[in-house]
């Protein structure tokens, strides 16, 4: 059923950071051709990595020294599956929660992540390829990240299985 990414050492021990379901995450040992326990699991929206010394690039970090990472793959679904963010409707429910707006604009002002708390939690809007190379862009130049490791990222199709792998583009080659 899955066809994809032939990796044949059993030895490595492989982090995967993934959006996919629970179910279909049930099947990445043997698309990835891995005991399930040399297989780490970390979920992230769209396997987006957005802040180079926020929690999850701290959780990689510490999977990589911990238990002994070699590979690391970000693996995201090609059609998007989570609902449309309403920033309306986010609103009242923080507002019915008694979250006060002017703590909400008062993250804001500080810039504390980014825009707005609004946008933030909305995550990017780019395609999925896009935020996958962003997120490889980040792993692949951290400073505490070493080079040992391997790192792709792939989209997957989830009614066929099919993995593609998403190109970095390294401006670094491209000039002549």
């Amino acid at each position: 059923m899955l066809k994809g990414i032939n990796e044949t050492n059993s030895t490595k021990k492989v982090l995967v950071i993934t959006d996919i379901k629970h179910e279909f995450q049930q099947h990445l040992p043997e698309l990835l051709k891995l005991e399930a326990s040399k297989l780490l699991v970390l979920s992230s929206i769209d396997a987006a990595i957005t802040q180079p010394y926020g929690c999850l690039v701290r959780n990689i970090i510490l999977e990589i020294y911990q238990e002994n990472v070699e590979q690391i793959y970000l693996i995201a679904s090609k059609e998007h599956t989570s609902p449309k963010f309403n920033k309306t409707i986010m609103l009242d429910k923080f507002e019915k929660d008694g979250i006060d707006l002017r703590l909400i604009q008062a993250i804001d002002y500080s810039r504390i992540v980014g825009e707005d708390v609004l946008s933030w939690l909305n995550g990017s809007e780019n395609d999925i390829e896009q935020t996958l190379m962003q997120s490889l862009d980040i792993l692949i130049k951290h400073p505490l990240v070493p080079k040992r490791v391997s790192i792709s990222a792939y989209t997957v199709n989830m009614e066929s299985g099919y993995l593609n792998e998403v190109e970095v583009k390294n401006p670094e080659k491209d000039i002549c």
